[in-house]
């Protein structure tokens, strides 16, 4: 019910070309989903696309995604509040959206993407838009739908996913200027290396655990002496 009247208003002020926003950098962003081919050129060739605007959609990411752990429904959520961790989510978030957007702009440079880092993490975020709507939704939605409507919201969940990843099709293909077999080989190689990269961090992170605990150690003898 309130998606259907969500929409309804958009169609009415579309009907009667209201205008509520005049930023033409934010008028793109609400038009990604529905324009997705068209936004994605403006972001890239008519300079339509806002670093600003990008960090907080990565921010908002990260809100939802913890509302949805911490604050749906108690019928709707098997999270215990003391047992979850923010950073586990913020790495999930902010952490993948930049090692993407990393990643992939060092893949493309390699396999003449046209598009700058600026291009890639800006289109990127915009692309996770509806996602971010729709996570934000079903926050609202878990406080007044009974425990049966578990599957609806799990279903638009789902084609809230499907769509960001065909968002992120365009958006990638548009920036490098890539067609689809390029951009499918390419993201198979962008995923491949963001995986070596977590992988650095994580060996990266026992090597400062370990020599900090060495040194932890070697204090605390010296200390004693």
């Amino acid at each position: 019910m309130f998606i259907g009247g969500l929409v309804a208003t958009i169609i009415y002020l579309k009907k009667r070309q209201i205008v509520l926003i005049t930023n033409p950098k934010i008028k793109t962003l609400f038009a990604v989903p529905f324009h997705p081919y068209r936004s994605f050129e403006d972001l890239k060739y008519k300079k339509q696309s806002s670093t600003a605007i990008g960090i907080v959609l990565t921010i908002l990411l990260y809100v939802a995604l913890v509302l949805l752990k911490t604050a749906s429904g108690f019928l709707f959520t098997d999270t215990a509040s003391k047992d979850y961790n923010m950073l586990y989510t913020l790495a999930q978030t902010a952490g993948l959206v930049v090692i993407w957007s990393v990643s992939n702009w060092l893949i493309c440079s390699l396999f003449s993407g046209k598009g700058r880092l600026k291009d890639v993490f800006t289109a990127t975020t915009y692309a996770l838009f509806p996602l971010i709507v729709v996570s934000f939704i079903r926050v609202i939605l878990t406080h007044f739908l009974p425990l049966s409507g578990v599957g609806f919201m799990d279903g638009l969940q789902t084609v809230a996913w499907i769509f960001t990843f065909f968002l992120l099709c365009i958006a990638i293909m548009t920036v490098h200027e890539y067609d689809f077999f390029k951009f499918l080989i390419t993201g198979i190689v962008t995923v491949l290396f963001m995986i070596l990269i977590v992988f650095i961090l994580f060996l990266l992170a026992l090597l400062f655990g370990q020599l900090w605990e060495f040194i932890s150690t070697v204090y605390v003898e010296i200390a004693y002496r």
